[in-house]
This record gives C-alpha cells, sequence and structure tokens, in this order.
C-alpha cells in the first residue's frame, strides 16, 4: 500500500507541490493576522478606580499594540460610557479595537462612593446646665450630609447614664457620627432683677422719696418681689447723691442687684435772681426751628423744647437740639386731647411713646414734661378730677412737670411779632421766669420777636438757661 502512494506521488507535477506550498504559506500568514498576531489593550493606571463623591475624574488613558509585532494601533480604539462624580454608583468604560474585522475590548470600572461624614451640630451651650430636678429642654440639632442633604429627622438621640445625651446619625453611604451632649444638673443663672419706675430720681429736701419697687424672676426658682431685698440710705433732708440697692437671690445662691440713684438737692429757684427759660411747645418744625435754633446759637442762649411727635423726617432737629446743648422735654405724642386725658392709663401711654421717640433720637429718656394745655387746662372736665390725679401721678413716676409764668400768647391772642414780644418783656419785672413760646410751623411772630427779646433780657440783666429737675417749676393751680 505504502509502495503504491510512493508511486502516485511520484506521478503528481511539480506545479502542483508549488501551488500546495504556496496554499499552504498563505493560511500561515492568515492564521498569524487573524488569530496570533491580534491586538492588546493595555489600559493605563487601575482597571478598578475608587473615588469619593463630587472628585474629578479624568481617564488614565490606555495602549493598544499587536501581540507580536508591537506594532501600535491605538487610534483603533472607541471608548463608550461616562462617569458622574455627582452621583454614588458604579461606572464602566468600555474602550473597542476593531481590527481586521475582529472587535477587541477591555474594560474599566469606576465606583464613586462617598467617605464624609455627616455634619452634626448640636444648639445651644454644651456642655448645658438644667435646673436640678427639671429635664432637659431640648435646644435643637442640625445634621446635614454631603451627598444626602437634610438628616436631621434621622438623627437617634439616646440619654447616657450620667444623664448627657448622645446624638447620632448615619447617611446612605453608612458613614456616621457621634456627638455628645454634656448636661449638668445645676442653677449657674442669675435671677433677673428689674426696676420699676426711673433709674434716677430728681427730688428736693424735705419732700418725700417714693419707693416705686422692682420685679424679679429666675429660670429655676418661683421668686418675685417679695424676694427683693432693699437697702436704702436716702436721707431727704441732705443734699446729695444717693443710691438705693435692690437684691434677689435664687435658691443656688446666685444672687443679682440693681441700683436707683437718687440725687436730693436744694431748689434752685428762692425767688432771688434774675434768669428767663425760654421754652417752646408743639415743634419741631422743618420752617421754623431751624431758624429759631440758628438764633439762640448766634445769641449763645440755651432754651428749652417740649417736642411732640412730627414722623420721623424732622427727628434731625430733635437731634440738633439736644447736641447744641438745649434740654429736650417731653409735651405729648398726639396732641390730642380728647385721646391724652380719656384715662390715666392713656396719658401715660402717650407719654411713654413720646418719651421713647425722642430716647432712640437722643439716647437718653427725658423726664421733664409739660402738660398739653398745662396742668390748669379745662380741656380735660370731660374727664373730671384727672389732671389732680395725674399732677401726683408723674411726680411718683420720676416725671417733672413745667408750666409758665409768662405766657407770649403766640399760640392765641397775639397777632404779630412786635405783640409776642411786648406781652414777653413787659412781664419781665425781676425773677425768674418760664416764657411760653411755640416753634410750630409758619409761627414768624415768634421767630421774628425771638432775638429782640433775648436782647433786651441781657440789658436788663437777665441771662438765660435751659429748664432741668432743680429749676423752677411755675406750677399752675389746678382747675380739675
Amino acid at each position: 500500500m505504502v509502495n503504491h502512494m510512493k508511486s502516485v506521488l511520484k506521478k503528481v507535477p511539480h506545479y502542483v507541490w508549488w501551488i500546495l506550498a504556496i496554499v499552504l504559506l498563505i493560511i500561515s500568514i492568515l492564521i498569524f493576522y487573524f488569530f496570533i498576531e491580534i491586538p492588546v489593550i493595555k489600559l493605563n493606571g487601575k482597571e478598578q478606580i475608587t473615588l469619593s463623591y463630587q472628585d474629578t475624574y479624568k481617564d488614565p488613558g490606555y495602549q493598544v499594540k499587536t501581540k507580536v509585532l508591537q506594532k501600535n494601533i491605538k487610534s483603533c480604539i472607541k471608548t463608550k460610557g461616562n462617569v458622574n462624580t455627582k452621583k454614588i454608583g458604579t461606572y464602566t468604560i468600555t474602550y473597542t479595537c476593531n481590527y481586521h474585522h475582529r472587535t477587541f475590548t477591555k474594560k474599566r470600572t469606576i465606583k464613586i462612593v462617598d467617605k464624609k461624614n455627616p455634619e452634626l451640630t448640636l444648639k445651644g451651650d454644651n456642655p448645658i446646665y438644667v435646673c436640678p430636678g427639671k429635664e432637659l429642654q431640648e435646644p435643637g440639632f442640625q445634621a446635614i450630609d454631603e451627598y444626602d442633604g437634610d438628616l436631621t429627622k434621622n438623627v437617634v438621640i439616646k440619654k447616657l447614664e450620667d444623664g448627657s445625651y448622645e446624638y447620632q446619625v448615619k447617611d446612605s453611604s453608612n458613614n456616621q457620627v457621634i456627638k455628645t451632649r454634656k448636661v449638668e444638673y445645676k442653677d449657674i443663672t442669675k435671677p433677673t432683677i428689674t426696676l420699676k419706675g426711673p433709674t434716677t430720681l430728681y427730688l428736693t429736701v424735705g419732700s418725700r422719696y417714693p419707693e416705686y419697687g422692682a420685679s424679679a424672676s429666675d429660670n429655676c426658682d418661683a421668686i418675685g418681689s417679695n424676694n427683693i431685698t432693699i437697702k436704702n440710705n436716702v436721707n431727704m433732708n441732705q443734699p446729695g447723691t444717693y443710691s438705693v440697692v435692690y437684691s434677689v437671690k435664687d435658691k443656688s445662691g446666685n444672687e443679682s442687684s440693681v441700683t436707683r440713684t437718687v440725687k436730693v438737692s436744694r431748689p434752685a429757684y428762692s425767688g432771688k435772681g434774675k434768669t428767663i427759660y425760654l421754652t417752646f411747645d408743639d415743634g419741631p418744625s422743618g420752617d421754623i426751628t431751624p431758624q429759631i435754633l440758628d438764633i439762640l446759637k448766634e445769641e449763645g442762649v440755651k432754651a428749652t423744647f417740649f417736642v411732640i411727635n412730627h414722623g420721623s423726617s424732622l427727628d434731625y432737629l430733635i437731634k440738633r437740639e439736644h447736641d447744641e446743648g438745649h434740654t429736650v422735654a417731653l409735651h405729648s405724642y398726639t396732641h390730642n386731647y380728647g385721646q391724652i386725658y380719656a384715662s390715666e392709663s392713656a396719658y401715660f401711654n402717650d407719654l411713654r411713646m413720646i418719651q421713647t421717640k425722642v430716647k432712640n433720637i437722643i439716647g437718653v429718656a427725658p423726664t421733664l414734661i409739660r402738660f398739653p394745655g398745662g396742668s390748669s387746662n379745662t380741656v380735660s372736665k370731660f374727664n373730671p378730677g384727672i389732671m389732680t390725679r395725674l399732677t401726683n401721678q408723674v411726680e411718683q413716676q420720676g416725671f417733672d412737670y413745667f408750666d409758665w409764668n409768662i405766657d407770649s400768647e403766640d399760640a392765641g391772642g397775639a397777632s404779630s411779632s412786635k405783640e409776642v414780644y411786648d406781652n414777653v418783656t413787659s412781664a419781665l419785672r425781676g425773677g425768674n421766669y418760664i416764657v411760653l413760646m411755640h416753634d410750630f410751623s409758619s409761627n414768624y411772630k415768634t421767630l421774628n420777636a425771638l432775638r429782640d427779646i433775648i436782647r433786651y433780657g441781657k440789658a436788663q440783666g437777665y441771662t438765660f438757661a435751659a429748664l432741668s429737675h432743680n429749676s423752677i417749676k411755675a406750677h399752675h393751680g389746678v382747675n380739675n
């Protein structure tokens, strides 16, 4: 059989063998390129990358070469996939090379994770003090996570054996934060004590000291005015500055005190001397008050302005009056007789409103006042006896009220600046005088007479002064 095959092969022409050799070579080349010389995709960096939330992802790149000949065929690569670092998850980037009608791939995995703990904020003090025997009133807390947002509602609170509180919160990635609020059951807060009435009292020798008292409260204990101790060394028979000290102590020994200053002096007015107190009611006004202030400055004279409320646009004039050394005193907020004198509470409500307004402008709360219409007014008779009650009550509450003993009649009888001038100067007969005038809008009668009145007074040997607590009061007889 073998001999037969040898005989047959010898009969095959040589060119057939050459053809077979070429075919085998071609087959070998094809096998090499399609099955051996294939692309090799190599990724730069790691095939599995882990990044934190909101980090920046930059692809490390890749290399592509044929397996045997190491031919660079990087241009064959196409990538697919994207990475969103603002969202937790696992992302895949696929690198694909189509080579000689065959597809080769490599994948890279990117994992975006949240590694950051939530931020847990405990509001209030830490340590915090709680009244003995009481429970903690939770001051509040807040938990914010960079990825999950507000986690406050997920906070778990646990009371510890020592009385402190533990706060725990986890985010969706199981990152956890724990904080402890230390609680001490101890009263370290002083009681609150508040003076009733004025903090400074101006009184004259021989008058009565009015005790207004004080109020007290405490965060832990039930205390009140009956727990207050008062130390009073005021001597109403001797001029001087005295202190009345109000003290209160809680059950834990915390103590607070406030002081009322009492200034006792002799009345400045004794019926002797020659002083003119120029007073202006119902201002300020934008047209008259600035010019009055200019005249007073030029003449070197200080005066007193009993102001009412004209809105905020004229507040600068009240400040100017104060800054230039004049006395800013209180007249009324509304100047509505029917409203002001409806009751004692209505009057004091009106008075406190104008006092607060002035304090906000000049920084101090005036206590010199003038009743609308004066203490002798009859416009209040619709409420019998109210002026009798008010003249007593204002002094008890630390106010000094001033009437006048010369009326310029610029708000009524006088029809010209000459009449204003005559009404004032004709009443000057030596002594101390409080002159009633007005600086309301368009009152040119007073404006045009003012400089001449001042110069007449100076020529007659009078000095000019602003009212103070020790000045002549010139009280009228009360008619209601």
